[in-house]
């Protein structure tokens, strides 16, 4: 009887570490095939994704059509770097910058730009839309090397005492004289 007892904590005891699995992970997993074998590449979230040979940096999703965009990123209006997790105490303006690399068309010595920008609250309100903010700040365009550096500013001031919220910036610039465009958007956390 004491042998069956033995056993069957023995066996109780195998059967029990057998189930366990230990895991660990650290940022985000991306996987990718190379000759048939799935690898897993751990990528650190403070990272810059690249799209397509663009580095993209605190989350903004940008879609491109005509143009070489080499890095888009956050910064405030002293020019200092956004948190890449984006949670701001929304003291200063925070600016999105797009570095064009080529693209634009010229036309007299200048590039003629649109640009649209709408700011939502986590609920869907709009608390911002403007529809070409360069049509009136640039009628006659801006010489091509400026063009190259396209700042797009988001000015938020949440109501005192209010929670901590998300907002989502959308926009796009185009070019007037040709085909190129290009889109996106990113979040703001309020701390």
């Amino acid at each position: 009887m004491k042998f069956f007892s033995s056993l069957a904590i023995l066996l109780s005891v195998i059967l029990l570490l057998t189930s366990c699995e230990f895991k660990c992970e650290a940022g985000n997993q991306v996987k990718d095939k190379e000759k048939d074998k799935e690898k897993v590449v751990t990528r650190n979230s403070n990272d810059p994704v690249n799209q397509d040979g663009t580095l993209l940096y605190n989350g903004i999703q940008l879609r491109v059509h005509n143009l070489k965009i080499s890095k888009a990123f956050l910064v405030f209006e002293n020019n200092e770097r956004v948190p890449m997790d984006n949670f701001i105490d929304f003291t200063s303006p925070v600016r999105a910058m797009i570095r064009v690399d080529s693209g634009w068309v010229e036309e007299n010595g200048k590039v003629k730009l649109g640009a649209s920008e709408k700011i939502t609250t986590e609920s869907g309100k709009a608390i911002a839309d403007e529809t070409d903010m360069y049509e009136t700040a640039y009628p006659n365009g801006v010489d091509p090397e400026i063009a190259r550096q396209v700042w797009l500013m988001a000015d938020i001031h949440p109501r005192p005492g209010s929670p901590p919220g998300i907002f989502t910036i959308e926009f796009k610039v185009w070019d007037k004289n040709g085909g190129g465009y290009f889109e996106g958007s990113f979040k703001l956390n309020s701390k």
